[in-house]
């Protein structure tokens, strides 16, 4: 039930520091559980409204707000939240409101809501990009800043789009689309660090111009709450349509029908590394200049793939009896030979040694979810938050360019089960398994062979290691790291997909 504010006058009256501030911490902790973007559900234990900026716009009436949120364990998270009132007179929009509180006064009745419900809001935010706003109060800003060439959205009509993640997502027609990031973190963003840089400093142009950016201020740490970028025209998600292509291959006739998805495949390789060789072209940038790999990184990289194994492999153990029969009995295979997997580990970093490549920043999170198809066919690379889970900091250090290929590459393996999965059913079909396996096994060889051609610019040298084994080495170890993550995260969350990392490990073998 939502908190109940009393004002004088008009509800714009609500939108004060002080009002807001006696909003209780169960009515923010019920309003936050409603919203899919808050990720600390199950360990808030209170919260309160921190600093509150006043929008003076003619309208609507606004205000940022940073909600505090204390964990269980006693840190504290922040929270972006913009908020406008409207009266029960005045029509409402056909989503439903995210309502704070109702809003009472002598004369009027209404509602307190997340500002992003409402197009006035939206459109007004969006016209601020053309020339750049700073707003502040109590010794905070919020500031709506212009990059580059910017963009001016005066008239464009600002939309909501897409399930509701850790971020909200505006579309304004076809120029631009913003995204409002709703927890703050303090510090230099990734997504928002990465996209200048490719917009400003390189000739990389399969990643959206960065159009501007909102900022916010207090206590003196500068945090990133918002990032505009260019819209790509008529984009398709990656996932979505590599699933079409799959589809259509398992569906086709004859005994071994020609992949189509190769060739497209091959051009996403070679987007990759085009994209790893514009992050690693300056030298005078020190976020951003490569750095040799040495044997002690090799190390980290061989350790952590056997932490997340030892891991997995005791998570299997302890639930391999409750799977189906198949996925039960490659569970029992692969317990029996977890030794050779280990050695494996061991004797891929034994025989690297020194010949790493170059350490330098990456996506960090790369798969067919952070990619887009433009509508001429370009393949667009996007998102470089980085894992969600982990410190920006951690999400803005340099690492193998080799960890983002692994990542695809499972992208693919994931692509091709979760069709064969949807056509098989509860049934099984030899054909169709035969087909899922071809479909992997030539998309992987063809992005591997575009990753790996040369380019017509230069190249940063030594990107990868020196030996073409070493090559498949390095990216081994990321592979069996990233895929017993994947073996923990099904039996934990999704036990009936545990078959697709066992497939993969037993392929490993």
């Amino acid at each position: 039930m939502s908190a109940i504010l009393r004002v004088e006058g008009k509800l714009s009256q609500v939108l004060s520091a002080a009002t807001l501030e006696t909003i209780a911490s169960a009515a923010l902790l019920e309003f936050l559980g409603t919203r899919r973007w808050f990720g600390a559900k199950a360990e808030a234990r209170a919260a309160r409204i921190g600093h509150v900026i006043a929008l003076p716009w003619d309208a609507p009436p606004s205000a940022i707000a940073r909600v505090d949120v204390t964990l269980d364990d006693g840190t504290m998270q922040h929270y972006q939240l913009p908020l406008t009132v409207r009266t029960d007179d005045e029509p409402r929009e056909k989503t439903e409101r995210a309502v704070l509180a109702r809003v009472e006064s002598d004369v009027e009745r209404g509602d307190l809501f997340d500002a992003a419900g409402d197009s006035a809001f939206r459109d007004r935010l969006g016209a601020a990009f053309a020339r750049g706003e700073t707003f502040a109060s109590g010794g905070a800003t919020w500031s709506v800043e212009r990059v580059g060439e910017g963009a001016d959205l005066s008239n464009a009509r600002g939309k909501v789009i897409g399930a509701e993640q850790s971020n909200t997502s505006i579309v304004y027609g076809d120029r631009a689309i913003l995204k409002l990031f709703r927890r703050l973190e303090p510090g230099v963003h990734p997504d928002a660090e990465a996209s200048r840089f490719l917009t400003e400093r390189t000739s990389f142009r399969n990643t959206p111009a960065l159009l501007g950016l909102i900022a916010s201020e207090a206590n003196g740490e500068r945090t990133i709450a918002g990032m505009l970028s260019a819209l790509v025209p008529n984009a398709q998600d990656a996932w979505a349509y590599v699933l079409e292509r799959a589809r259509a291959y398992y569906n086709a006739k004859g005994d071994q029908p020609q992949n189509g998805f190769s060739i497209e495949a091959r051009d996403l390789g070679a987007a990759t590394r085009q994209l790893h060789d514009a992050l690693a072209s300056v030298s005078d940038d020190a976020d951003f200049a490569p750095v040799a790999a040495t044997e002690d990184d090799v190390h980290d990289w061989a350790e952590a793939a056997r932490e997340q194994m030892e891991r997995s492999l005791a998570l299997l153990e302890s639930r391999v009896a409750t799977l189906d029969p198949m996925a039960q009995a490659a569970g029992r295979a692969l317990l029996a030979r977890r030794d050779a997997l280990e050695e494996h580990v061991d004797e891929s970093a034994d025989a690297i040694g020194d010949d790493a490549g170059m350490l330098i920043r990456h996506h960090g999170d790369f798969h067919l979810g952070q990619v887009l198809r433009a509508g001429d066919g370009r393949w667009m690379i996007i998102d470089f938050e980085g894992e969600p889970s982990r410190a920006l900091e951690d999400r803005r250090a340099r690492s193998s360019p080799l960890r983002d290929v692994a990542g695809m590459l499972r992208s693919f393996a994931y692509a091709a089960a979760t069709v064969a999965a949807e056509l098989r059913g509860n049934s099984v079909n030899t054909k169709l398994e035969l087909r899922s396996s071809w479909f992997e096994r030539d998309v992987r060889r063809a992005f591997l062979d575009g990753y790996a051609s040369p380019d017509d610019g230069a190249r940063p040298p030594a990107l990868l290691p020196r030996d073409a084994d070493d090559v498949t080495r390095v990216l081994s170890l990321f592979e069996i790291e990233k895929t017993f993550y994947e073996l923990a995260y099904e039996l934990n969350h999704r036990p009936a997909w545990a078959w697709i990392p066992l497939r993969a490990i037993a392929k490993m073998l």
